[in-house]
């Protein structure tokens, strides 16, 4: 299995550039959580896991998920998320803006709108109190150190934290049924939602393997670089859908509890994915804290495939809408039809949730090996965090790699590197553009590097990515095919200039894939395949 042979920790696996969202969300909704996080300057991965967090949560009180009926073997379909982030990269603006999306659509409950379900921290009673009145509670808080006792929380009286072993039980939405002297409580459909983001120490200790099993049960992501916001970025038309998908979950599944299962062939590609896990953990010997998570697949499949599953209906009916009123503004959603309320996802559903499924696996073993090598290191009386070095298997003699080993490598790339970066990742997808359209990018800003010869550098830039088969050279409007209008439009703005020259336009992903020079040139320049067509 490539997740256990890999020798990374957590952290370098998440500075992956060739990790791309469109693998696992539905394009619509991967483009639109893109475009937002690049204008709010938030990780477009944290993003989406905070939006599919909501809509697990939105789900209607006792809805279940099952990969066959007649199993007898159901699941909430709640996701807890831990978002591991360096400090001051936008914790609380991602917490605040899923939270908006949640709370204050206009097809939210009073529950909802006025946050009866919403805390920050929580004592076991009053999460009690909550699931026994309105059947959900949802914590969401952008300070883990604050909601989970940890070294880096305060220690004073007063302070209420969260049991982890206690949310074995609530994220799973399974019976609790405590006996007080006030009484007897029987908690059974209720939905729980745990959203979570701390500083990348504070979540890597909550996330830590421990006996009680938690760590498995969560989805992880980290965000170990400053993603800077781009006021250039129309992200309104990006919000608005998002804004629709929380909208859409509140009026169609929020009220009726249903059973999602799987069927066909969606089942038939579960059998085989889960006899290949079992192959694994009984072939290949591992530790424990491992193999809990390839032991948690049923579930964590289950609840991967319905965030696609609710993601794709939603899309479905947006595009349908959309094409009744001719593009134009969308008309009030109408009652729900057959295809949203299809229990049974499909393939392509079930394939993304997969691959959703092997990221977090990937994840998971990095932390392990991450835990690993720092007790190896404690136990030798080497207090590094971490120095460069391979991980076979799980070995307590494994060294990982610096943790900042990504930052020092971006810090390395020259201004000429930085520029090629910068207009690879700025240019737009699909669409012609000009030298202008890049000096227009870079007016403001403040590098003393960038500030001389500006069009000189754009220029050798852009000859450069061209060279490097990363970009196409227009040559005149009708080279353009179905970007005709831009490219004249754009040809008729730059003034001074010969025609034909200066205009360019991004290759495409496949293009780029194929051709082994060009791919090596985009890793080695760091700009994410989520950029491309």
């Amino acid at each position: 299995m490539k997740a256990w042979e890999d020798t990374r920790s957590h952290r370098q696996i998440a500075s992956e550039l060739d990790f791309d969202l469109r693998t696992i969300a539905p394009k619509l909704l991967a483009d639109a959580v893109h475009t937002a996080g690049k204008a709010l300057g938030l990780s477009a991965e944290a993003l989406l896991s905070a939006v599919e967090c909501n809509m697990g949560f939105i789900e209607a009180p006792g809805t279940k998920l099952t990969h066959l009926r007649s199993s007898g073997h159901y699941i909430s379909p709640g996701q807890p998320l831990l978002i591991g982030s360096a400090s001051s990269t936008r914790k609380s603006a991602l917490m605040q803006c899923s939270d908006k999306w949640l709370t204050q659509v206009p097809e939210a409950s009073p529950v909802f709108k006025d946050k009866l379900v919403m805390n920050t921290d929580c004592t076991t009673k009053g999460i009690r109190k909550q699931l026994e009145e309105h059947g959900r509670c949802g914590i969401s808080s952008d300070e883990a150190a604050n909601t989970f006792q940890t070294p880096f929380s305060d220690q004073e009286s007063g302070v209420h934290y969260l049991s982890c072993a206690r949310l074995n039980t609530w994220t799973q939405s399974e019976h609790d049924g405590p006996a007080t002297g006030n009484g007897k409580v029987s908690l059974d459909n209720y939905n729980f939602m745990l959203k979570c983001a701390g500083q990348t120490e504070v979540v890597e200790f909550i996330a830590m393997p421990k006996v009680h099993g938690f760590q498995k049960r969560m989805q992880t992501v980290w965000v170990l670089h400053d993603v800077c916001a781009d006021d250039g970025v129309d992200s309104e038309q990006s919000d608005s859908f998002i804004e629709r998908l929380h909208g859409w979950m509140h009026e169609h599944c929020s009220d009726v509890a249903s059973v999602l299962s799987l069927h066909g062939y969606a089942y038939t590609i579960y059998r085989a994915a889960e006899q290949a896990f079992d192959d694994i953990c009984q072939t290949v010997p591992m530790p424990q804290a491992f193999k809990t998570k390839l032991d948690f697949f049923h579930s964590d499949l289950l609840r991967a495939t319905h965030r696609v599953h609710r993601g794709n209906q939603f899309a479905r009916d947006f595009i349908a809408r959309h094409a009744a009123q001719g593009g134009g503004a969308l008309a009030p959603q109408p009652p729900l039809d057959a295809a949203c309320g299809r229990c049974l996802p499909s393939v392509n559903e079930i394939t993304m949730g997969l691959h959703k499924v092997l990221r977090q696996i990937d994840l998971h073993f990095g932390l392990c090996r991450f835990h690993v090598a720092q007790r190896t290191a404690s136990a030798e009386g080497n207090h590094r965090s971490g120095a460069d070095g391979r991980c076979a298997g799980g070995s307590s003699a494994a060294v990982l790699a610096a943790p900042d080993v990504a930052e020092a490598a971006m810090r390395a790339l020259m201004p000429p590197e930085l520029m090629r970066q910068f207009l690879l990742t700025r240019a737009p997808k699909g669409q012609i553009f000009t030298e202008a359209h890049a000096r227009q990018w870079l007016r403001n800003t403040r590098d003393t590097w960038f500030r001389t010869d500006l069009a000189k550098k754009i220029s050798d830039g852009l000859t450069a990515l061209v060279a490097a088969n990363l970009l196409d050279r227009v040559a005149d409007a009708a080279d353009a095919g179905d970007s005709t209008q831009r490219a004249k439009a754009a040809q008729g703005k730059r003034k001074g200039n010969p025609k034909g020259k200066g205009m360019f336009k991004k290759r495409k992903l496949e293009e780029i894939v194929a051709d082994a020079d060009a791919a090596e040139e985009r890793k080695r320049l760091r700009v994410n395949t989520s950029e491309f067509e």
